[in-house]
């Protein structure tokens, strides 16, 4: 009975729930914003001005400025590959079945790209056979984005690309992200944590909601950026390769998300986390939404020079 409740929920959740909550990826972009060169800074600036959702990313509270309006809409195009998986411009192109909607000027394509978020790599605690890593994912499209910006790239294309990129690297920082649970209950995985259940919600939402409030305006995003620079510093250097950030969220999962035991809980009875956990959580959690931040910064700069 168990396993056909899963095998129930699966349609429903056929791809992990956002990785960090809307905040959170503001948070970050407005981390990596602040490392970017003047240079590198403009042509970010001019790039997502051709995007044709623009107008839509600014905040009710931000300053209207010309410098002021161009860091608002960084930020807040952090969301955007969030956003329009409720947009109904958009289709999920990962049903075969899915019906296509029009084509609008700007775009490359309408698809909400929902498999683009995360690429679960599999472990099992009770040796059930692992399952394989489909493509494209969270790794494959990092890559791929950054080898198709450059200064002298399509402003079309660039700017499509760029709200992708802002969103991708933050997500494969986030352990749940980067992780699938195979178990004999669970033989496809726990979908990044989305089929365990903790207090109030799953898995995959508490460690989403670890590091931010969901509820934050603008001004309360950049002090958060601030004080956040401030505990911890950017790394001396550090790999811009996708996969290595794949591996580490893959490590810190096996080792710091998965610490309750075999459980997964229901919505009625869900597991009890272990004392201690939500610190530890809290503070893995901000350590890796700090870092996306910062690498979000070094790869546009490395790419945009």
């Amino acid at each position: 009975m168990r396993l056909l409740a899963v095998v129930a929920l699966v349609p429903a959740l056929a791809a992990p729930a956002w990785a960090w909550n809307f905040s959170a990826h503001w948070v970050a972009a407005a981390i990596a914003y602040q490392r970017l060169t003047p240079a590198v800074r403009g042509r970010v600036d001019d790039f997502l001005r051709h995007h044709p959702d623009y107008e839509k990313m600014n905040f009710p509270d931000a300053p209207s400025d010309p410098e002021s309006r161009a860091r608002a809409a960084f930020i807040h195009c952090a969301s955007w590959p969030d956003e329009i998986r409720d947009d109904p411009r958009f289709y999920d192109d990962t049903h075969a079945d899915a019906e296509k909607t029009p084509l609008l000027p700007g775009f490359p394509g309408m698809q909400r790209h929902t498999n683009w978020h995360y690429a679960n790599l599999a472990f099992s605690p009770d040796d059930t056979p692992l399952i394989s890593t489909p493509t494209p994912n969270v790794v494959t499209e990092i890559r791929r984005i950054l080898g198709e910006i450059s200064p002298t790239a399509d402003p079309a294309v660039v700017a499509y690309d760029l709200p992708w990129l802002i969103h991708l690297i933050p997500d494969v920082h986030n352990p749940l992200h980067a992780t699938a649970r195979i178990e004999k209950d669970l033989p496809m995985g726990d979908l990044g944590g989305n089929l365990v259940f903790v207090p109030g919600k799953t898995l995959h939402g508490y460690w989403d909601d670890a590091v931010t409030p969901r509820e934050i305006n603008y001004l309360g995003i950049l002090k958060y950026a601030h004080d956040f620079m401030a505990k911890q510093p950017p790394p001396v250097s550090s790999s811009l390769n996708p996969k290595t950030w794949e591996e580490e969220s893959f490590k810190l999962a096996k080792s710091d998300v998965y610490t309750f035991g075999p459980d997964n809980g229901t919505k009625e009875k869900p597991i009890k986390l272990p004392p201690g956990y939500a610190e530890n959580a809290q503070k893995v959690a901000r350590q890796r939404l700090i870092q996306s931040g910062y690498l979000l910064g070094s790869a546009l700069n490395a790419r945009l020079r």
